[in-house]
């Protein structure tokens, strides 16, 4: 017999992330919105004629704007205010799913990524990805779910096992601090943002306390002065998706390395968070083997 819940029609809540000029370029707002509402509609219909999803309405699409990926769930406002609306609701809850356009708009560390699905969980609350094998209202996404639980732990126990080095060197592109807190949309914001744009490739241009295209070259130099001196077999290097462009950029053009031959670069290639990148070093050359491969994460 058919599971009644399989003919229950799911409201959906969105969730939105952007953070960095970078992010926001790639994974604009429209387009997360986009892909999320070409998602719920490609799921079909119920027995009875209605769409299978259906959006829960403007008050339940939640926009942190301007906030990295590494800020506690805590310290974003509309995952907050997401949350309250859940808690608020015990009886009568607003909707039924949470959608996201990738499990990293939402969380980059699995655990924290399984802490909230475990709320959500408790709550009868389902959770989607638009663009990942993760759906908790399917037998398959809970199977993943589970493994992916199991995987957080095996990360957690490895990760213990692990000697740590902690550097600011591996930091994401440094902003002005002025950014700190506020939207890429913000009318103050606007157009320092484009003014760095276009002095971007400047050496001697700063609006105050950010990172140009020099200054990037500089560090990743000093970083793979740091990976040279640990001495490893296997060193695992953990940082952001803007560097992580730099430092391929640099590993592969050397002291060739100039902002024409960046733009390029930048222009054929794309990086997600999650991705993994393997490069190995012989003598005193680098090789590229793997690009930002993100098959771990599912379809």
């Amino acid at each position: 017999m058919e599971n009644d819940k399989d003919e229950v029609q799911l409201r959906v809540a969105v969730y939105l992330r952007v953070s960095t000029e970078e992010q926001a370029d790639k994974y604009g707002l429209d387009a997360q919105r986009a892909s999320i509402e070409g998602m719920i509609k490609s799921k079909g219909k119920l027995k009875d004629g209605r769409d299978r999803m259906v959006l829960a309405g403007k008050n339940y699409e939640y926009v942190d704007d301007g906030i990295s990926g590494t800020t506690k769930m805590e310290a974003r406002p509309e995952f907050a205010r997401l949350k309250e609306d859940i808690m608020n609701s015990p009886d009568n809850r607003p909707f039924d799913m949470v959608a996201v356009y990738r499990i990293d708009r939402f969380a980059r560390k699995l655990r924290i990524l399984m802490d909230i699905l475990n709320f959500f969980e408790e709550k009868d609350i389902e959770f989607i990805s638009a663009t990942e094998s993760i759906d908790t209202s399917t037998p398959f996404g809970r199977a993943m779910l589970g493994i992916m639980g199991v995987i957080a732990e095996l990360e957690l126990e490895t990760i213990k096992s692990i000697p740590l080095l902690q550097s600011d060197l591996l930091i994401e592109r440094k902003m002005p601090s002025i950014f700190l807190g506020k939207s890429t949309h913000d009318p103050e914001i606007k157009p320092i943002h484009q003014a760095m744009r276009e002095h971007f490739y400047d050496p001697q241009w700063h609006h105050s306390d950010e990172e140009n295209f020099a200054d990037l070259i500089s560090r990743v130099k000093i970083a793979f002065d740091l990976i040279h001196s640990q001495k490893k077999e296997n060193i695992a290097v953990v940082t952001h998706g803007y560097f992580l462009t730099v430092m391929i950029f640099y590993l592969l053009f050397g002291e060739l390395a100039d902002p024409r031959s960046f733009k390029s670069f930048r222009d054929h290639t794309q990086n997600s968070n999650s991705g993994l990148t393997l490069c190995e070093h012989k003598g005193d050359k680098w090789k590229l083997l793997t690009w930002n491969d993100y098959a771990h994460l599912g379809d």
